[in-house]
């Protein structure tokens, strides 16, 4: 087998898999733990990922995120919002949340990470005109 053909066999494995993380991605319950810089705990949700898409600033294909359950403030305090919404984009095992209020531009809060099929893990952070801030991190677990 040449090593073009090799490569090729090799991309098509990784937009399968990248189209695998995807399909199981829409409609799947997360919980989500958020620690700060210092390891303090910052607070748990719950999340669902819908296959609906939504509005957001940044360039790609946001989807809504439909929050079950939740003690980590930056949610809580937009829930009461019918207005309000958390939105994701997955690419390939890359699977990022915007926590921002729809519509809200140019100042980003973020959970960005690495994700299987059954736990994630990854930063929290900010991202604006002026550049970004870590916040700490987070884990993740499908149930």
């Amino acid at each position: 087998m040449s090593k073009g053909w090799m490569l090729a066999v090799v991309a098509v494995l990784c937009v399968a898999a990248g189209a695998a993380l995807w399909a199981s991605a829409g409609n799947a319950v997360w919980s989500i733990s958020v620690v700060g810089l210092k390891g303090e705990a910052l607070g748990t949700f719950t999340v669902e990922l819908t296959d609906e898409s939504a509005q957001s600033c940044m360039s790609g294909d946001w989807r809504k995120v439909r929050v079950v359950q939740s003690t980590f403030q930056p949610l809580t305090t937009h829930l009461e919002s019918k207005d309000y919404y958390p939105s994701y984009e997955a690419d390939g095992e890359v699977l990022t949340i915007q926590l921002n209020s729809p519509g809200l531009c140019d100042a980003y809060v973020f959970l960005g990470g690495t994700f299987s099929g059954r736990e994630g893990r990854g930063d929290y952070r900010t991202m604006g005109l002026d550049g970004g801030e870590p916040l700490g991190t987070f884990t993740a677990k499908r149930l």
